[in-house]
C-alpha cells in the first residue's frame, strides 16, 4: 500500500517536470551560447559505466532521476553468467575519466533490468537498464535525454538529420593518453545492407555509413545515438559494436557498418521501468499487461481483467447488471456518467470485478473469482450532467481496494496521444442471450468535422466536442494489413458505457490502454451512424489529479465486505432491444429504459447512450 502511494505521489509531482526538461542543454553563463563548444558541454546525459574497480566498461544514457540505459552484454561476465549490481558503477558529469570535477557524481547500482528478449548469441535486443542506488540530481552538467518518438512529421527529415555517437577513447588511439569524452557524426544507411552482415537480421537493428577519421578512438564506442530535432536532443538508439578500428596513421576509422539498436520498439519496456508516468498516466507499472506473440501482435488479449460490471437494484426488486466500467487503479473505476445517475427506479449497488460474462444473476455465488465492491464516492458527480452530449465520464471510488488477481487487474491510461492503426471496442452485446460474452469489434477514428456534420443532420449537436471522439467499424485488409471501413458482419448494440481500447507492445508484453468510454451511437442494427466515445485523453489531467490525491491522502482503507447472503432476491430477467426489462417468457416488466438514454432525433433515428 505504501509503495503504491509513493509511486502515485511521484507521478503527480512529475507534472512539474515537463517534457522539455529532457534533452535541453544549459549554460552556466547567460552570455554564453546554449551549446558549449567542447564535447563535454553538449552531452550532460551521457554517463560512464564503470567496473567496481573504476575501469571503463561502457557508455550509458541518463533517462530519469533513477535510471540509465546501457547495453545488456556488458552486464554479463561471459555469454550467460550475469554480473551483479555490485559489479558496476555509474559516473555522471565527467569529461576525462581520470580527472573528475567537483560536479562529477558517482552512484552504485541497486538493480539491473535486462530486456527479456536479449540474445547474446544473435546480438539482438541488446539493452539493459541500471537503477542508481541514490536519486540522480540534475544540474547543468547532469540531465536526462528524451526518447525519440518517430513522429510522422519528422519522418521525412530523418535521412537528412545528423546524429552523433558519443563515447570515451584515447587520443590518437594512444593508450598512454587520457580517456576523453568525444563524439562522431553519422547518418542513416540503408539497413538492408547492414542485414547482409548480421547473423540474425532484425527490424530493430540498423547500421551507419563509414564514420570517417577521428583523432580520438572510441574504444568503448558502446553508447547512445543522439539526434537533435527542433532544438531538443533525443536518444534514438544504442550502438552495439564494441570497438573502432585503429589505422596505421594513428587515426581511427570503422571500415564496416556500425550496428545499433533502434529504440522505438522498446519504448514501452523502457517507460514501464524507468519512466512510469510516461507509460501510464497514474504511474502504475503493471497495468494492462498481456503476453506478446507473433500471432497476436496488436490484437486484444483473450482476457480483459480490467472490465467491470455495474450492478443495480431496479424497482426495489430486481438485481440488474447493465453498464460497463473499467478498473484504472485498485481503488477506482471509470464509467459513463449516465450509468451512475440516481433515478427513481434504480439504485447503483456494486461494481463487480472478475466476471468475463454477464449472467442472469450478477451475484452468482458459484463464481468464486468475482469481487462485488460497494462505491464510496462519485468523483465527477457534480459536473457529469453539465453537457448532454459532451461530458459523459464518471470516476467511482470503491469502498475498498480490489484484490489484484489474474482476472482482476487495472488497465493503462494513456498519458499522451499515441498513434495506432485500429482500436477495439470490447463490450457485452445487448442483443445476446445470457450468459453474454465479450465481443471485440475493430474500430478506426473518424475526422471530427465529418462526424459532427452527420449528427447535425439528425438534430444532434455536440455541446462540448473537445471531450468526444468518433469512430466507425472496420476490418483488417489482408492486402494492406490496415483497418478499412466495413460494416460489421454481425450486428452489435453494446451494453451502456462500452470501453474502447488500443494496445502497444515491447516484443515481450502487450499493454492495453483505455482510449474511450462509449457515450452514444446507433440504437439498432438498422442505424448507419458513427459511434461516439468520451475521449480519455481529454480527461487525463482531471483523472490524474483526483485519483492520485485521493489515493495518497485518504488513509481509510477499511474494506467494506459484501455478504452474498444479504443480497435482495434475484429475479431472472432479460433486456429487450429497447432496454426494457422483460421476464424470461418475454412479458414486459418495466416500461422505462434501464438508464441507457434512448434519444429520438429530428431525423427519426434513435441513438443509444
Amino acid at each position: 500500500m505504501i509503495e503504491m502511494k509513493i509511486l502515485l505521489l511521484m507521478s503527480l509531482f512529475s507534472v512539474c517536470m515537463t517534457d522539455t526538461s529532457c534533452g535541453v542543454l544549459r549554460s552556466t553563463d547567460e552570455n554564453e551560447p546554449e551549446v558549449l563548444k567542447e564535447p563535454f558541454g553538449a552531452w550532460p546525459w551521457h554517463a560512464a559505466i564503470l567496473s567496481s574497480t573504476n575501469e571503463l566498461v561502457a557508455s550509458g544514457s541518463i533517462l530519469s532521476e533513477w535510471f540509465v540505459l546501457t547495453v545488456a552484454h556488458v552486464t554479463f561476465t561471459t555469454g550467460t553468467v550475469q554480473k551483479t549490481p555490485n559489479d558496476l558503477l555509474i559516473a555522471m558529469g565527467i569529461k576525462e575519466l581520470d580527472d573528475p570535477q567537483n560536479y562529477t557524481r558517482k552512484s552504485n547500482v541497486s538493480s539491473i533490468i535486462r530486456y527479456g528478449g536479449y540474445s547474446h548469441r544473435q546480438g539482438i535486443s541488446d539493452l539493459a537498464l541500471l537503477k542508481a542506488s541514490n536519486v540522480i540530481v540534475f544540474s547543468v552538467h547532469i540531465s536526462p535525454i528524451c526518447l525519440w518518438t518517430n513522429s510522422e512529421e519528422a519522418g521525412a527529415e530523418m535521412q537528412r538529420l545528423q546524429m552523433s555517437i558519443v563515447g570515451w577513447g584515447h587520443i590518437n588511439g594512444n593508450s598512454k593518453q587520457k580517456i576523453m569524452l568525444s563524439e562522431a557524426n553519422v547518418t542513416l544507411d540503408n539497413f538492408e545492407k547492414c542485414h547482409d552482415d548480421l547473423e540474425a537480421p532484425s527490424s530493430t537493428n540498423y547500421c551507419f555509413k563509414s564514420i570517417g577519421k577521428h583523432n580520438i578512438c572510441l574504444e568503448s564506442g558502446i553508447g547512445g545515438i543522439y539526434m537533435k530535432h527542433r532544438g531538443t536532443w533525443y536518444l534514438k538508439g544504442m550502438t552495439t559494436t564494441k570497438t573502432f578500428q585503429k589505422k596505421s596513421d594513428a587515426s581511427c576509422e570503422h571500415h564496416e557498418n556500425l550496428q545499433y539498436t533502434e529504440l522505438s520498439m522498446y519504448h514501452k519496456w523502457i517507460e514501464k521501468h524507468a519512466l512510469p508516468s510516461k507509460h501510464n498516466l497514474l504511474g502504475i507499472e503493471d497495468c494492462g499487461v498481456g503476453f506478446y506473440t507473433d500471432s497476436t501482435k496488436q490484437l486484444m488479449p483473450p482476457q480483459q481483467p480490467w472490465i467491470a460490471q455495474l450492478a443495480y437494484l431496479f424497482w426495489g426488486r430486481f438485481n440488474v447488471t447493465d453498464c460497463h466500467g473499467v478498473l484504472i487503479h485498485p481503488e477506482f473505476v471509470v464509467t459513463s456518467s449516465k450509468c451512475t445517475e440516481r433515478r427513481n427506479y434504480r439504485v447503483l449497488l456494486h461494481v463487480i470485478l472478475g466476471a468475463s460474462a454477464i449472467g442472469k444473476d450478477p451475484y452468482d455465488t458459484s463464481r468464486s473469482n468475482i469481487q462485488a465492491i460497494e462505491i464510496s464516492e462519485h468523483l465527477f458527480s457534480k459536473t457529469s450532467m453539465t453537457f448532454e452530449h459532451g461530458f459523459d465520464i464518471n470516476v467511482l471510488r470503491l469502498a475498498r481496494r480490489a484484490d489484484i488477481t489474474d482476472n482482476v487487474k487495472p488497465v493503462c491510461l494513456p498519458p499522451k496521444v499515441e498513434s495506432t492503426p485500429y482500436y477495439n471496442m470490447i463490450a457485452w452485446n445487448r442483443r445476446d442471450e445470457h450468459p453474454k460474452q465479450l465481443k471485440s469489434p475493430l474500430m478506426q477514428a473518424v475526422p471530427s468535422e465529418g462526424c459532427h456534420s452527420a449528427f447535425l443532420k439528425l438534430g444532434i449537436n455536440f455541446t462540448a466536442e473537445e471531450y468526444l471522439s468518433c469512430y466507425e467499424h472496420c476490418q483488417i485488409s489482408n492486402a494492406t494489413q490496415t483497418c478499412v471501413q466495413e460494416k460489421p458482419k454481425s450486428c452489435m448494440v453494446p451494453v451502456s458505457g462500452g470501453p474502447l481500447f488500443y494496445t502497444k507492445h515491447d516484443g515481450v508484453h502487450t499493454y492495453t490502454y483505455l482510449a474511450g468510454i462509449r457515450s452514444f451511437g446507433p440504437a439498432s442494427c438498422q442505424d448507419n451512424i458513427y459511434e461516439v466515445f468520451n475521449d480519455i485523453i481529454s480527461f487525463r489531467e482531471e483523472i490524474k489529479e483526483l485519483v492520485v490525491w485521493k489515493a495518497w491522502f485518504d488513509e481509510d482503507d477499511d474494506h467494506v465486505l459484501h455478504d452474498f447472503d444479504d443480497i435482495s432476491h434475484t429475479v431472472h430477467f432479460e433486456l429487450d432491444e429497447e432496454g426494457n426489462l422483460v421476464e424470461e417468457n418475454g412479458r414486459e416488466i418495466v416500461g422505462n429504459d434501464d438508464g441507457d438514454t434512448i434519444i429520438q432525433s429530428n431525423g427519426g433515428g434513435k441513438l443509444r447512450n
